[in-house]
């Protein structure tokens, strides 16, 4: 009995302690897939970045500006859900990169799905696009900040 309850505690130690990193979508939804939903809930710190990436042609729909591939947008959302149901995620740190031309109203269409993880204390979000329409929103769950420029 000894045994397990080591085990058992060095399990929640490892989900609970330790700030996981993961730089593409579908590795973060195929994780969040693969371990047990007790394990997932007592994950307390994720960093990540995500590249969006735009395609060529022209669309009256502002999400496909966002997504690269008819996969990427509802995976994005997927991934968002997930964080947003993660119950003890309190440090939520993400890059966001867009082409250069994004302006702000694309960036924040990218990062509404975030507004749904009110559990989070510390939700910093790095993005590539101008800040000027975001600054002094006070009704999101995350601060921005721009990415140095390359």
């Amino acid at each position: 009995m000894l045994i397990l309850a080591r085990y058992t505690e060095a399990i929640e130690n490892i989900y609970a302690r330790n700030t996981f990193v993961t730089v593409q979508l579908n590795s973060f939804l195929c994780f969040s897939g693969s371990i047990l939903p007790q394990r997932l809930d007592i994950i307390t710190s994720i960093w990540f970045a995500y590249h969006v990436e735009s395609r060529r042609q022209p669309d009256r729909n502002p999400f496909s500006k966002i997504a690269s591939s008819r996969r990427e947008l509802p995976m994005w959302e997927r991934t968002c859900s997930v964080l947003a149901n993660m119950k003890h995620l309190c440090d939520l740190r993400m890059a966001v990169k867009a082409p250069s031309r994004y302006t702000p109203i694309q960036g924040e269409a990218i990062l509404a799905p975030l507004m749904a993880a009110k559990q989070v204390r510390t939700f910093l979000t790095d993005v590539s696009w101008p800040l000027d329409h975001e600054k002094g929103r006070g009704d999101v769950p995350y601060r921005l900040r721009q990415l140095p420029s390359p």
